[in-house]
């Protein structure tokens, strides 16, 4: 607590129960500290009573705090917090952002039991926002849908495949967060098998809607989305010069991909907008495939050269981070950042499209 006193878990324990004994509500207890797992044993709560304890870190690792706490679990949480993020995706935003240089596991418990990371963990905390009694996130009355390709696969030498993973999980996330429904979002990957596509933890694969293929992805875009009034594109993989990796076996061409936007754009009556976010290398040559058909109003293009080279596992080092204004900002050794912030920057195309 300070440089003479420290706090018992069982105290805070006792403390909370006493509060929870005269108070109607859910209590949320954040811990971003060393060994912040080891007091989710101490604070169970009270029979029928709802609260959700969240640590940092294992009961025996260390909590980091790099970059002037930047890097640090309770950063990346509360930037989530910020953007009106249930507990439950801050959690997982936070979870992810520091196992992406394996500093330590964080643990949510919401079913009482002391234990974290479990099956059924994560209802409460899902439905929980930490905000001031405002509106919670949702539609605005358009049918908007989005479609995720995690490709490439878990074939021998792609060393992306974990990252992919871990990119296009955090892609669903956030939608979801943002009001999408797991009806509203299309998701194929290069591996169906893989229970890390669990994304709700429910133990079924109910996110995955089929195989990374470029005939799935043109059901998708063509009959799926085609009720849509907005639709979002995300693709994430390996790419070349006017292709991307969809798996092991099959690329996915530029020329392809725009006819299929065009089909759909020409059935769904204006306003409407599509975008498109390739993280890919080479993904700036899909732009001159791209252009909308010709119809009222302007593309928005955000470009990236076509043979820039995608950093991915090669920058350990470099963590993006969320700052006030929803910019992401990289941080890393000072002398690398004026040549890796403008690599990183570029690597993804976005394409905004009016239908």
């Amino acid at each position: 607590m300070n440089e003479t006193e420290i706090l018992q878990s069982s105290t805070l324990g006792s403390w909370l129960d006493t509060l929870q004994g005269s108070i109607p509500g859910t209590i949320t207890i954040i811990i971003d500290s060393c060994n912040a797992g080891s007091f989710l044993p101490q604070l169970t709560p009270p029979p029928g009573a709802e609260r959700i304890v969240i640590a940092s870190c294992l009961a025996d690792e260390i909590a980091c705090f790099h970059g002037q706490g930047t890097i640090s679990f309770s950063y990346f949480f509360w930037s989530a917090i910020f953007n009106r993020n249930s507990v439950y995706d801050a959690f997982c935003s936070a979870k992810n952002g520091m196992a992406l240089g394996n500093y330590q596991t964080a643990l949510l418990d919401d079913n009482g039991n002391g234990v974290g990371n479990e099956k059924a963990d994560g209802t409460l905390s899902r439905l929980t926002y930490i905000d001031n009694g405002g509106p919670i996130p949702g539609g605005t009355g358009a049918t908007n849908k989005a479609i995720i390709v995690a490709g490439g696969g878990p074939y021998p030498g792609n060393y992306m495949w974990d990252d992919t993973q871990l990119v296009s999980n955090h892609a669903y996330r956030t939608l979801l967060s943002k009001g999408f429904s797991h009806e509203s979002i299309y998701y194929l990957t290069a591996d169906t098998t893989d229970t890390y596509f669990d994304v709700d933890g429910n133990g079924a694969l109910n996110e995955v809607d089929g195989d990374a293929t470029n005939a799935n992805l043109e059901y998708a875009i063509e009959a799926w989305a085609a009720d849509a009034d907005n639709l979002t594109l995300y693709l994430a993989d390996h790419g070349n010069v006017g292709s991307f990796g969809m798996n092991a076996e099959e690329n996915l061409q530029a020329s392809d991909l725009d006819s299929w936007l065009d089909y759909l754009q020409g059935r769904i009556p204006s306003p409407g907008t599509i975008t498109v976010i390739i993280d890919a290398c080479n993904s700036g040559s899909f732009l001159p495939y791209l252009t909308p058909p010709l119809r009222e109003g302007s593309a928005s293009l955000l470009q990236a050269p076509p043979l820039m080279k995608q950093l991915g596992t090669q920058t350990k080092a470099l963590y993006p981070f969320p700052t006030s204004s929803g910019v992401p900002f990289l941080t890393g050794t000072t002398s690398m950042m004026p040549f890796v912030q403008e690599k990183m920057l570029c690597n993804s195309v976005i394409i905004k499209m009016p239908f």
